[in-house]
Order: structure tokens, then sequence, then C-alpha cells
């Protein structure tokens, strides 16, 4: 079975986290599509990165296995207004389908209303006050259903390991870690 996966993309956006859950995946043998708000996205530190397609392209109850936001506080105050993402975003989580947030990126789902203040998560340091009605939690990776969370760039590899052996099991998961030698 082929596993679908989106990745939006934002002017903003941390480039690190985008490309480590886009590689990863693809090391998993996902098909991934990278949907940008423009044509040529500028990340959170400058780079420059060609999305597969412009996130307004993509219909709001397309299929998706996972959606992934990556966080860069700009990137996520430009998810949070745009109301496509959200229409994609509301439809995906409301099937329970798995459904990630990385760094600054809980501040998006908590903006589109879909989380419950008995939601677990996590976030970067800098915007936990904002997300403490939840059921937050310091830790680098926190599953809550079908939602996981991690903190930052320095946490991204284990979340997306967690995420690939949510979907594919524990030995996929060991094997894309020995792929790229983490914790081997």
């Amino acid at each position: 079975m082929e596993i679908k996966a989106l990745i939006p993309f934002a002017n903003g956006s941390e480039e690190l986290e985008m490309i480590t859950i886009s590689n990863l995946f693809r090391r998993a043998g996902y098909k991934v599509t990278v949907a940008g708000e423009t044509e040529l996205v500028t990340g959170s530190r400058g780079t420059k990165i060609i999305p597969d397609i412009l996130l307004d392209d993509i219909a709001t109850d397309d299929d998706f296995d996972i959606i992934v936001l990556p966080g860069g506080g700009l990137g996520v105050s430009r998810f949070t207004e745009n109301s496509h993402l959200e229409k994609i975003l509301k439809n995906h989580y409301q099937k329970h389908r798995l459904t990630g947030a990385v760094c600054a990126a809980p501040l998006a789902l908590k903006a589109y209303n879909i989380l419950d203040k008995n939601t677990k998560l996590t976030s970067f340091p800098s915007v936990q006050n904002e997300l403490l009605h939840f059921d937050y939690k310091q830790e680098n990776v926190v599953v809550s259903g079908h939602l996981v969370t991690s903190r930052g760039v320095g946490t991204s590899i284990e979340f997306v390991l967690k995420l690939i052996e949510m979907i594919s099991g524990e030995e996929k998961s060991i094997s894309v870690a020995k792929e790229i030698v983490y914790n081997v």
C-alpha cells in the first residue's frame, strides 16, 4: 500500500524540519508531496525551496495518510492565516488520520480549533505558554491519539522516526534509522 504524505511549506517555515520530514519519509518509501504557498518558498533561514505543487492546488478533500506541519515562527503565522490549509487539515483530522506538528506548528492546529483541552502535545519552548491549556508535555515527541508533536529541529529525526513507526511499524523505523546512522 502506498503511503501518501503531505508537507505544507510556507515562506518562513523551518526548512531543516521540512527537509528532515520529506527525506526520511521518502527513505521509508512514502509518496511525499511538498506543497508550497508560492512557486518558490524561502525558509526561515533563507534557503529557497521549489515545492512539488502549490498548496492552493491541493483539494481540501484529498486523502493523505499523514499531514505534517514544519515549524518556523513566520511560516506558522502564514499557516494560521491560510483558510485553504485550514480546510485541508480539518478534513484530514476529522477523519482521524495521522497528523504531525513540530516546533511552533501546534499553534496552527490551535488556531484551526481542531484540538480539545485533553490533547497531549509539545512544542518549541518559546510558544509553550500559548499551549498550556492543553495537556502540555516537555518531551521530545508526544503522541496523543492520531496527533504527534515535537519540539524543534533537534528533535526532528526522533519525531519522524516515531511517525514512520506508527505508519509502517518498528522494523521500518529502525531500518530508516540505520540507513542514516541514527542511534545505531
